[in-house]
């Protein structure tokens, strides 16, 4: 029960928070690269934990370290669509939705662990 209620934390309020802070600053071609290589660096050693190892599933530092690796992915990949939609159209109302809903979709892996978890138990 205490690794799922941390997951939550860390699902609804670090998730968000780091989210901000990726597309706090204005939108530029730096940042879009930053974002592209947090995404790929993420991903790619989130997989290579996943399918590289024996451990996957079996080890639970291995297994986390792994998930939260593919989840910081998207986030990052998030971020990077919101930016990319702020430089296309820097208004206010752009700027309001695209957070809220980016803030939003950044919980999303949470419903699909909560629906796995229904189902196994």
């Amino acid at each position: 029960m205490i690794p799922l209620i941390l997951i939550f934390l860390l699902v609804f309020v670090v998730g968000p928070m780091v989210f901000f802070a990726l597309i706090r600053p204005t939108p530029t071609w730096r940042q879009f690269r930053a974002l592209i290589a947090i995404t790929a660096g993420c991903l790619g050693i989130g997989l290579a934990l996943r399918f590289g190892t024996n451990g996957w599933g079996r080890d639970p530092v291995q297994t986390f370290a792994g998930m939260t690796l593919m989840w910081a992915a998207w986030i990052a990949i998030l971020a990077l669509m919101v930016q990319r939609f702020r430089a296309i159209d820097p208004g206010d109302g752009m700027r309001r939705w695209t957070a809220i809903i980016g803030v939003l979709c950044t919980t999303i892996p949470w419903f699909g662990l909560a629906s796995a978890r229904l189902m196994t138990v």
